[in-house]
């Protein structure tokens, strides 16, 4: 299928309309109508990070899906492939292969970014946006695409990159990967926690792996056992990713006195000495931090942007959180962008939530931050003293 002439590309995660994989079709359609030439010599190999038996895709996934298959006319299927999910063993394996390069193309400010870490310490430049939680790893400006760009940014950079060798700076991978290897961000975690701590209780809101959050969340738990901590994790168990269940939790999470109970006769029971929280608005919400006020150490991790803003996936530049965030910011961002995704009354309900969770806590111990660029907006933002931010970076996760 691939000779070792042609450059080939991959795309790794969710056919989301946030990951923005559109304008990687875009560009593959303009170079083979415009440059048939350079085409010949490229492939792309996208892979999808979930099983369709564990997620029900969203509607704007199904978009992708039929666009892919409405798209067989021009797009060489003997040459790009569509592989669907597979286990990152064998992806890995399939990128040590075959691959040369790895795109990135999301516009939204993501607070880290795994799929680039894994591609970058596999000696695979990275091809996207610098910024936010992407910013390290695109070790070159030869592969960094302007906002301005969009697809032809990726065309602009396989025109540049079209016969020519692939060539890594091993000096610049080594020093930005090696901030992220396991061993280090294990030896992060145990100067993170307190030594007359042994009991941890970590929550989130779901385990179904809708995205890194949960992932992380279970390696955090692994790893604490294996470091001989006392642990035990709460969060909602969502079968197939119910869409609809999870819209209606998102209005709900204002009042979950369920989530309330369930929080508090867990601590009551296992008597925690720290408290550590990950994703909270998306289900346990305000009730469910109010039983851990008494606790000695309280923890929050901060995956997204979604305690300062109602839609994360539309924040391209940091400047698009307003510094000041009122109601009518919120509801002026949904009367713009996503009336027709998300009503008004929602965004009201999640605005409310949001400004008493930050409330709440800001008298907790520490807050947690993947990258640097997060610890202005929290400081700001939440209104938390810098002393309690620190940046804990993420890392290669692996098979526990």
């Amino acid at each position: 299928m691939f000779r070792n002439q042609k450059q080939n590309y991959i795309f790794i995660g969710r056919l989301e309309e946030e990951k923005w994989f559109h304008l990687i079709l875009s560009a593959w359609k303009y170079l083979q109508l415009n440059h048939p030439e350079v085409y010949e010599n490229i492939t792309l190999s996208v892979f999808w990070t979930w099983k369709l038996s564990e997620q029900i895709p969203t509607d704007n996934t199904w978009k992708l899906i039929s666009a892919i298959q409405s798209i067989q006319e021009w797009f060489d299927f003997q040459r790009n492939c569509y592989f669907g999910y597979r286990d990152k063993a064998d992806i890995q394996l399939f990128m040590d292969e075959y691959i040369q390069y790895s795109l990135v193309p999301s516009l939204f400010l993501e607070t880290f970014w795994l799929v680039a870490l894994e591609s970058l310490s596999r000696w695979i430049p990275v091809i996207g946006y610098k910024k936010g939680g992407l910013t390290p790893f695109i070790i070159d400006e030869k592969y960094q695409i302007s906002d301005s760009e969009g697809f032809m940014g990726i065309v602009r950079i396989i025109l540049s990159l079209s016969g020519r060798e692939t060539f890594v700076d091993k000096n610049r991978v080594i020093a930005t990967t090696k901030q992220f290897t396991y061993d280090s961000w294990k030896d992060s975690l145990k100067n993170l926690i307190p030594q007359d701590v042994q009991k941890i209780f970590l929550m989130s809101d779901y385990i179904w792996r809708i995205g890194w959050t949960e992932i992380y969340v279970d390696m955090l738990g692994k790893t604490l056992l294996s470091l001989g901590y006392e642990v035990e994790t709460l969060w909602y168990r969502i079968q197939n990713d119910n869409k609809w269940l999870r819209r209606i939790f998102l209005v709900l999470t204002v009042a979950n006195i369920w989530s309330y109970y369930m929080v508090r006769k867990s601590i009551r029971n296992f008597q925690p000495d720290l408290v550590w929280c990950h994703s909270i608005a998306r289900f346990h919400g305000i009730f469910g931090l109010l039983p851990m006020r008494n606790s000695k150490y309280k923890y929050i991790t901060y995956h997204d942007l979604g305690l300062f803003t109602p839609y994360p996936s539309m924040i391209q530049q940091i400047s698009d959180i307003p510094k000041k965030p009122t109601l009518l910011n919120w509801i002026s961002i949904n009367s713009i962008s996503s009336f027709f995704r998300v009503s008004l009354y929602s965004t009201f309900l999640k605005y409310i939530q949001s400004r008493i969770l930050l409330i709440i806590l800001r008298k907790f111990t520490k807050h947690l931050v993947p990258s640097d660029f997060l610890v202005d907006i929290i400081q700001e933002q939440g209104n938390i003293p810098h002393k309690n931010i620190e940046v804990f970076k993420h890392c290669i996760c692996p098979k526990l």
